[in-house]
């Protein structure tokens, strides 16, 4: 395992009833499931448009910064939105990792 994925899998503490997503399919279908064995997570490139409002946490592996306009889309459902981490994982892609987490 690489530096960048051993920090990775340090920094990030999804809890057992987080959901996690990413927009690259690779990561999604085969690394998700491997590295975060207790999670639900998937490939969803729509996941920002389709938070699903079962989960209280949700953390993104997205290839692409979010924008503000998609940060602000995320916010009207009720979610914050915090970029945890920036760096290369597992498939050596560079990931933003997003920590999103239902307010009340």
């Amino acid at each position: 395992m690489d530096h960048a994925t051993t920090d990775v899998l340090n920094t990030i503490k999804p809890s057992k009833t987080a959901a996690i997503f990413s927009d690259n399919k690779h990561l999604g279908l085969s690394l998700l499931p491997y590295y975060f064995p207790d999670n639900y997570g998937k490939y969803n490139e729509n996941a920002v448009e389709d938070i699903d409002q079962n989960y209280s946490e949700i953390w993104l592996f997205w290839t692409q910064h979010l924008d503000e306009h998609k940060i602000s889309e995320i916010n009207k459902q009720s979610y914050s939105c915090n970029e945890i981490y920036e760096s290369k994982f597992a498939n050596g892609i560079y990931f933003h990792i997003y920590k999103l987490e239902k307010e009340n």
